[in-house]
């Protein structure tokens, strides 16, 4: 990753996601999964920095937020990419979101 932060996220994605699933697929499937999630979020731009301005902006309802990400990641990806066996762009932009209310310190850099 260019954000080193990014496996973080990676790790809290396959651990939520292995909760949710737990009887659908290996841990080594969901790794691959989450890892492939964390690639777009970069290449479309958004850096673990600038994910937690976004999710942490109280200007911004859910509904804003959520159109800003499924632009930008349409212009990337599917809804449901076919690596992603059956998860969507809605499945990692709201397990994202459960990620940075777990963290809940904003950092400012």
């Amino acid at each position: 990753y260019k954000d080193s932060e990014m496996t973080k996220l990676e790790s809290f994605l396959v651990q939520e996601f292995g909760r949710q699933n737990s009887q659908k697929f290996t841990r080594a499937c969901l790794e691959i999964i989450c890892k492939s999630m964390c690639i777009l979020w970069e290449n479309c731009g958004f850096m673990i920095e600038r994910l937690s301005k976004i999710y942490f902006d109280q200007s911004l309802t859910i509904e804003v937020r959520e159109e800003i990400f499924l632009k930008s990641l349409n212009q990337s990806a599917k809804d449901k990419p076919a690596e992603w066996k059956g998860f969507s762009l809605m499945d990692l932009i709201e397990t994202t979101e459960k990620f940075f209310n777990a963290t809940t310190s904003y950092k400012d850099k």
